[in-house]
């Protein structure tokens, strides 16, 4: 090998040597690339039959022995550093290293390829084989280049949307859908993130399909560079446009020029000067001269004199003169100007993103002016965000967008969108060159310090460098103590760096940063004033803060009048006044300054300082009228908090859901605050569901307790999925130290939902015999989730039960056996310290409680006890003639007033035919809350009944466990009550209940009760109380609140008819209009209402003779005081019907009239005999000795319930008596055999 050093001579024979070879051997084009290289030398194009193919692979060149030193087994290694990696693997061609030995005349090739290097501790390598020469390189490369063609056609349609849309639209109109066309659009598409690599590759090499008649392809390649910043090879790109046209000639080299007034100005005024003598382009050549004729560096505005003469009437249309007249307006500092023009080019190129740069940064610019409108801010940042996103899809430069954008996101304090666009993922879209960015890497501290995220901060902070810009941002925000003096050295600094870089916007800064001090540099900013950067009489601002920050007595007089002529020193203004504790002149200043400047940031200001004084009328109006004008998303969310907060106090709860509604679209996505604050308002007033919605949509974390709860509430009224009860489940276990929420979740995930398990082959059962599952499978309407988070929510419990212990309200039944679980269960049934469920039933039914202790007992819902008629006996009308009239009296007053409206009444009329026309004899029917909330609870508890087959109670007569069957048609008929309640809660409106109004000394488990609702909401707000619980209306009235039934609504109403009538007829159907609510009052057992004898047999009828709503209505004390003959009635009428009907249910219709006969006695000795009399009397006229002695065993039942009676058999000779008196004559012996058959009582 020979060794002598390579030199110049050296690579120009290498050079020489491969283009012979690429030639001669193996006939193809081999073209030099002399400019910048970019780390290529030269370019191969595939030819055939002499004609250039398009198909182009890019070569490095390397000459000389020097690179023969490094041999390995077949070859030589070649190195190169990360950045030439870099270079070739994100070049758009193929690129190979060759190297060649000069002396022998051989080259040598590898591709620079990820399958072919090797990395180094250092560097990058691959080896270069030495049986792989270029003379023979022909099939290889000819792979290697191949496919391009197809390629880009297969890509056109994703290529062309990787381009700028000028540039798209310029391939699509002139190209066409060519060949030609589509490697256009693939070349420059794969090149765009390295524009001028790729720009210089086609200017040197030329190739034959960059070749057109109208040169479209030079004029898309001259647009792609100018769009992504690259003047000097756009100009290049123009320039070979206008060699190649006759016609166009003198157009291409104006706009060459043009893209070169600020890159190569001599070269610029060459230009412009040919394409002055070709023609064609005065504008744009007037443009240029105009430009050129001002010095370099000199701000001073253009000559337009010579362009508008140019363009004439299509000044207006013209995008380059609308550009021009723009950039010109900004040298004069004339914002508005400036913005009428700039508005003009975006409109004639409304999806240019360099129009829309332009339009942002000058309302941006004058956002902070006294010229700014109020919308500055708000179309700055709809245009730079849309900029931002079309550059992101063609890689086009966005550090200065992306600046400006996050500039003015801070201004209007949407700090989370900030960090959306300048953090990389997965907590932001910003680009690893974004993200990197020193100067955006502050504005991302900045926002996160301002939305009050620690760990963001402190994990940008981290990546801060020692420079002086990045120490001043974190002293701006306060990151670093500074003494004074610290401070002033810091910005004195920092003004000498702005300064030298001329970075205006932070000479400024820091000279007001210095004032603020009291160091007065307002000298430094005379000549931005003078070059019109800056509006005359900017330096005086910074000597009245130096002189208010020394002597604040001086400086004030001097910031006030500063106040009345600039914007930014009324803010200044306003900060002293109110540091001083100047309330009255804040508010008066914030309100001439935003009369006088038009600026919505003073009414903001003003209404938050009206608010801090007294949340009233007059802070609710400024706040109002600074909603309206400010349009900053940070000032409107606040503003729209302070005024729910008004709205909130006053219990305005439809309005405060309008305003925080409203505010919810104010910032995307919303705070999680605002979220909550809306979640709140919905369920105040009674819409859960939407609560439901707003949290599905909008995903607020959860922070606080009461997040947590108002999650727990909201979600219990959705189906459930496995995604919400997975989130169920976290929020369970973050807030296990609140057991009643962690647990009321947990429940409520199992109970409303059913857990999946995998499926099992069926196993042939081998005691089958064929009868069918005596327990119907009832319709399981809840969704399904995952069986796991079942098996989860039962551990998640189980722990928080050995936490809390009883706190929790759970009990954990684990028996080794099934009788063992049965015992435990049983027990907690009667478990200590809660009342007896079935002495609380019997209270209901004789009337001393009210029906609502039976759900409290039981842990339903009142709804759910109302619709399942879980106490035999629920709702009851005053069966005293003066009490019935005293609430018939209460019922007329309350006609045309508002009502409070209790549970039972929903649920009787929810059945009634009339109860349109009763409901509308009140202006209002008013619920209150925790009997929504209690409606609410039964539509879940009525979908978990579809997953259990029945309940297991507690047996009164023996005090074991009874199951109680649920049936198909059961559920349904609870399904339609509740739903029917439910449907009736909606035409109610909602009221809170004041906590302080409670009755003294209410147990925690009947506070807030629905009925015990009703009566305190009736009391606190003076309203009758409309209800249908016969002791909750004695109750009500006992607390002095006016209260009446639905049966005296509907006497009132038939009065009120009747006094109208004026036919027999009319009166008729009055009467039979009130006959038939009766009926339907009694069918829903209604009980004490005044039911005729033959109104009772049609319900029997109706029930198909079953002891159901009649046998209520005997089982009454009621019936039995208000009947003149009750027993006559019983025997003489009753049974003789029941017995035609269906005799097998005679012995229930027995039990159901002892009942009724014994309540209303007060002795037990009574009680006992009149058990006793009811047993001999019997059903039959002749009643069979097996019928009287089951009698006999029902009154013995019936007396075991009741305190201190005694056995009704032993009564049976007295009763023998009584009914002989009474014409029912049976024999002594007959009693004497039936104590005989009966034996002695064992009550216990």
């Amino acid at each position: 090998m020979p060794g002598r050093a390579s030199t110049g001579l050296t690579d120009l024979d290498g050079v020489g040597l491969v283009q012979r070879v690429v030639s001669r051997s193996l006939g193809w084009i081999f073209r030099e690339q002399r400019t910048l290289d970019q780390g290529i030398d030269g370019h191969v194009e595939v030819a055939v039959n002499g004609h250039g193919t398009g198909r182009l692979i890019a070569v490095q060149i390397k000459s000389g022995p020097s690179y023969f030193r490094r041999p390995v087994e077949g070859g030589w290694s070649f190195y190169y550093s990360a950045r030439e990696r870099q270079v070739w693997h994100g070049h758009v061609l193929p690129v190979m290293v060759l190297l060649v030995d000069v002396d022998r005349d051989i080259v040598y090739w590898q591709r620079i390829h990820p399958e072919t290097e090797r990395q180094t501790p250092k560097r990058y390598a691959v080896k270069v084989p030495a049986n792989q020469t270029l003379d023979t390189a022909a099939e290889a490369w000819s792979l290697a280049a191949s496919g391009t063609e197809q390629r880009a056609a297969e890509r056109y349609d994703d290529n062309l949307d990787r381009l700028p849309p000028p540039v798209r639209r310029l391939i699509e109109q002139d190209g066409a859908v060519s060949t030609q066309a589509t490697l256009v659009a693939l070349h420059l598409a794969e090149g765009r993130t390295n524009p001028v690599g790729i720009a210089q590759l086609l200017l040197t090499a030329k190739p034959q399909w960059m070749q057109a008649a109208t040169e479209w392809p030079w004029r898309a390649l001259a647009s792609f560079c100018g769009h992504h910043e690259a003047m000097q090879e756009s100009a290049d790109a123009w320039e070979v446009a206008a060699a190649q046209s006759s016609d166009e000639r003198g157009s291409r080299l104006a706009v060459a020029a043009l893209h070169l007034t600020s890159v190569d100005r001599d070269r610029a005024a060459d230009l412009v000067a040919e394409a002055r003598r070709h023609g064609g382009a005065d504008v744009v050549v007037a443009i240029v001269e105009a430009m050129l004729e001002v010095p370099e560096g000199d701000p001073s505005p253009w000559r337009i004199d010579g362009v508008t003469a140019a363009a004439g009437s299509g000044v207006n249309t013209d995008l380059t003169v609308q550009r021009f007249l723009t950039e010109n307006a900004l040298r004069a500092n004339d914002l508005t100007r400036a913005a009428r023009h700039a508005e003009r080019a975006l409109a004639l190129q409304s999806d240019d993103t360099t129009a829309m740069a332009r339009v942002a940064s000058i309302c941006l610019r004058r956002s902070n002016t006294n010229d700014a409108q109020a919308s500055d801010l708000g179309r700055a940042s709809e245009l730079l965000e849309a900029a931002v996103t079309q550059r992101r899809r063609w890689a086009g430069p966005t550090l200065t967008l992306l600046a400006d954008l996050a500039r003015v996101l801070i201004l209007r304090g949407e700090h989370s969108a900030v960090l959306r666009r300048l953090l990389p993922e997965p907590l932001g879209t910003a680009t690893p060159d974004e993200a990197n960015d020193p100067a955006l890497r502050r504005f991302a501290l900045t926002a996160a310090h301002f939305d009050g995220d620690p760990e963001v901060v402190a994990s940008i902070a981290a990546r801060m460098t020692s420079s002086l810009e990045d120490q001043v941002a974190q002293v701006r925000l306060g990151l670093v103590d500074l003494t004074t003096h610290e401070a002033e050295a810091l910005w004195a600094e920092e003004l000498e760096r702005a300064e030298a870089e001329h970075d205006d916007e932070a000479i400024v800064f820091a000279v007001y940063r210095l004032a603020v001090l009291g160091v007065d540099r307002s000298d430094r900013i005379r000549s931005l004033v003078r070059d019109g950067v800056l509006p005359p009489g900017a330096d005086r601002l910074p000597r009245a803060l130096s002189t208010y920050h020394r002597r604040p007595e001086e400086g004030l007089p001097l910031l006030r009048v500063l106040a009345a002529e600039d914007v930014v020193a009324a803010e200044f203004f306003v900060e002293a006044l109110e540091s001083a504790g100047h309330v009255d002149e804040v508010i008066e200043a914030c309100t001439l300054a935003a009369d006088r400047f038009h600026a919505p940031q003073f009414l903001t200001w003003r209404a938050v300082l009206l608010f801090r004084q007294a949340p009233d009328a007059r802070a609710n109006e400024a706040l109002r009228e600074a909603l309206h004008r400010d349009e900053r998303p940070s000032a409107r969310l606040d503003l729209a908090r302070r005024l729910a907060d008004i709205a909130s106090r006053a219990k305005q709860w439809a309005k405060v859901e309008s305003i925080m509604a409203e505010a919810i679209t104010y910032r995307t996505p919303p705070p999680d605050d605002i979220v909550w604050g809306l979640v709140q308002a919905q369920l105040a007033n009674a819409g859960e569901v939407r609560a439901a919605v707003t949290i599905g949509r909008h995903h607020p974390q959860i922070r606080s307790e009461h997040e947590g709860r108002m999650w727990a509430h909201t979600m219990s009224h959705t189906l459930w999925d496995d995604q919400i009860a997975e989130e169920a489940l976290d929020v369970a276990a973050r807030f296990s130290d609140v057991p009643e929420v962690a647990i009321g979740l947990l429940t409520h995930l199992i109970v409303a939902t059913r857990g999946s398990a995998p499926e099992v082959p069926a196993e042939p059962d081998d005691d089958a015999d064929g009868v069918d599952d005596p327990i119907p499978d009832l319709p399981d309407e809840r969704p399904v989730v995952r069986g796991e988070l079942h098996r989860r929510a039962f551990e998640l419990i189980e722990s928080l039960q050995d936490i809390h212990g009883a706190a929790t309200g759970v009990q954990i039944l684990q028996g080794t056996s099934p009788e063992d679980s049965a015992a435990q269960l049983a027990e907690f049934i009667r478990g200590q310290g809660r009342p007896d469920l079935v002495a609380v039933a019997d209270d209901v039914a004789r009337g001393l409680a009210p029906a609502g202790m039976v759900a409290v007992v039981a842990g339903r819902s009142y709804t759910s006890a109302l619709v399942q008629r879980a106490a035999g006996m629920l709702v009851a009308v005053a069966a005293d003639d003066e009490e019935h009239q005293s609430e018939l009296e209460v019922a007329i007053a309350a006609m045309g007033r508002p009502v409070i409206v209790d549970l039972s009444t929903l649920l009787v009329l929810s059945q009634l035919s009339s109860a349109d026309a009763m409901s509308g004899q009140v202006s209002e029917l008013v619920l209150a809350r925790p009997a929504r909330h209690d409606v609410q609870r039964a539509t879940l508890e009525v979908q978990s009944m579809g997953g259990s087959p029945g309940v297991l109670g507690s047996n009164p007569v023996t005090g074991g466990l009874v199951f109680h069957q649920r049936t198909e048609e059961h559920h349904h008929f609870v399904q339609e009550r509740t739903a029917a309640i439910e449907a009736l809660t909606k035409r109610c409106s909602v009221r809170d209940v004041d906590p302080s109004t409670w009755p003294p000394d209410t147990s925690d488990n009947v506070r807030a009760t629905p009925w015990l609702a009703a009566v305190t909401l009736a009391a606190q707000e003076n309203l009758p109380l409309w209800c249908d619980d016969l002791v909750v209306r004695r109750y009500a009235r006992g607390s002095g609140v006016e209260t009446f039934s639905t049966m005296a609504m509907t006497d009132a109403l038939r009065d009120r008819r009747l006094e109208s009538a004026g036919t027999a007829e009319e009166i008729d159907e009055v009467i039979e209009a009130a006959a038939k609510t009766i009926s339907e009052l009694l069918a829903e057992y209604v009980v004490d209402v005044p039911a005729t004898t033959e109104q009772l047999i049609d319900q029997a009828r109706a029930d198909n003779w079953t002891p159901a709503a009649a046998a209520l209505a005997i089982s009454r004390p009621a019936w039995w005081t208000g009947q003149p003959d009750p027993v006559g009635q019983l025997v003489g009428l009753l049974y003789p019907a029941i017995r035609g009907g269906d005799p097998d249910q005679l012995p229930g219709w027995q039990q159901a009239a002892m009942l009724g006969a014994v309540r209303p006695v007060a002795l037990p000795t009574e009680q006992c005999q009149v058990l006793a009399n009811l047993a001999l009397l019997g059903w039959e006229p002749e009643p069979a000795f097996a019928d009287l002695a089951d009698g006999c065993r029902t009154a013995r039942r019936i007396a075991a319930t009741l305190n201190g009676v005694g056995d009704p058999v032993q009564a049976l000779p007295a009763a023998r008596v009584v009914l002989g008196n009474e014409g029912f004559i049976q024999s002594e012996q007959l009693v004497e055999d039936l104590r005989a058959e009966l034996g002695e009582w064992d009550a216990g």
